[in-house]
């Protein structure tokens, strides 16, 4: 297998995807860390999970066979040096694969996921942020075995929208996305429209054509007409034209869970220049920085919300400064590229720990790097596993 350059990778990692990660795109990260060197097998259990996969191998379980003794039977003629699970369901298969294996096992833990609570027992973690590492630490894993990784927004939404910044319209237009549950801050955006009269809000909903759905957004349409803002509220479904277009032409998204939650909605407001409200829950504190990014306002105050927004819409140089700074996050720490180069990093650590501890029969797998950046890794300080600028990733090492 050729890397992007011609040069044969010299590793493989196997991503066990077996569950449709719903806090990452799994696909987008096979293909960042494709192009960078080590070979990625990819392993899905939906024909619909089958992306383009240029950079990367895919394998699809078939239908009916045991996960573990399919993966089992892959890795026995080609064993890979790192396994990476995403999901419950995932870890847990690959780990009855790897029974007698000296192969480490990484999950990707998430405290949102239904299974939060069910810690897969594996050698190393990663998550997206610190938030999420401290989460971890409470359920009992040692710091030294989680590594920060951020999520990575994939091409096709770091492309700036031309309808932003729109200071000619008669009213300002908000956007936020909601899963429709009671927890993730929508009935917030929707009261604080009465501290912001002459505004609009598009909520963007997934799926809304089941019942759950329908019944989900009749809550909110109702706690609307109760505060007398429904005529200025209008909910779209998220895999619409429609959708598409009202966030293009959007001045400001808000996104105010008052438990952890996805990133995407934030992360791809950023990427098309959008400047974000958030609340400092979970890792929107470390997304979103404040004052210069976007906001950060308390979770479930729609008063301080609506102040801070009808703040913000009057002042037209601080939505734009908001919006290339935006841009600019995403370019730094959230692109396929970077993303890969620092998970790159977090399982180099983690497979020289292994070599170190004895607990592998074969020499930690080459990664090409630059003599500065040797040298940069070099001069840290011992236990120091973070990447060059600090941020991105890191192996945390404190106990």
């Amino acid at each position: 297998m050729s890397g992007e350059d011609g040069r044969t990778a010299a590793w493989t990692v196997a991503f066990v995807d077996l569950d449709g990660s719903g806090h990452r795109d799994v696909a987008v990260l096979a293909r960042g860390l494709g192009r960078i060197g080590p070979h990625v097998v990819h392993y899905v259990s939906s024909p619909s999970m089958v992306q383009d996969t240029r950079r990367y191998e895919q394998a699809l379980l078939p239908e009916g066979e045991d996960a573990a003794a399919w993966l089992a039977a892959h890795w026995a003629s080609r064993r890979p040096e790192l396994v990476h699970g995403f999901g419950t369901r995932s870890a847990a298969a690959a780990r009855v694969a790897l029974a007698g294996s000296l192969v480490p096992l990484v999950a990707d833990w998430c405290s949102f996921v239904p299974s939060a609570n069910s810690v897969p027992a594996v050698d190393h973690y990663t998550v997206t942020g610190a938030a999420e590492a401290a989460a971890l630490v409470g359920h009992g894993v040692a710091r030294a075995h989680i590594g920060i990784v951020v999520n990575g927004i994939d091409a096709e939404f770091r492309q700036p929208d031309p309808g932003r910044g729109t200071s000619a319209a008669s009213r300002a237009r908000l956007v936020c996305h909601t899963r429709l549950l009671p927890d993730d801050g929508t009935d917030t955006v929707i009261a604080a429209l009465r501290w912001l009269p002459d505004t609009d809000l598009v909520v963007i909903a997934a799926g809304i054509t089941t019942d759950d759905a329908r019944t989900g957004i009749t809550r909110l349409l109702d706690g609307a007409r109760r505060l007398g803002v429904a005529d200025r509220v209008r909910v779209v479904d998220h895999h619409s034209h429609a959708a598409e277009r009202l966030i293009g032409l959007a001045d400001l998204v808000v996104h105010v869970p008052r438990a952890p939650g996805p990133l995407a909605p934030v992360l791809e407001a950023m990427a098309r220049g959008k400047p974000v409200i958030a609340s400092a829950t979970g890792d929107l504190g470390d997304t979103v920085i404040a004052g210069v990014t976007g906001l950060l306002v308390t979770a479930g105050d729609p008063s301080g919300l609506g102040r801070a927004a009808r703040r913000l819409l009057t002042d037209r140089t601080k939505l734009a400064a908001f919006s290339v700074a935006a841009i600019d996050r995403i370019e730094q720490r959230h692109t396929p590229a970077r993303v890969a180069t620092d998970l790159q990093q977090v399982y180099r650590d983690i497979l020289e720990r292994s070599a170190r501890g004895g607990g592998r029969d074969q020499e930690v797998p080459p990664v090409a790097a630059s003599k500065q950046s040797r040298n940069a890794q070099s001069s840290k300080a011992p236990g120091d596993c973070t990447t060059e600028n600090g941020t991105s990733a890191e192996l945390v090492k404190r106990s």
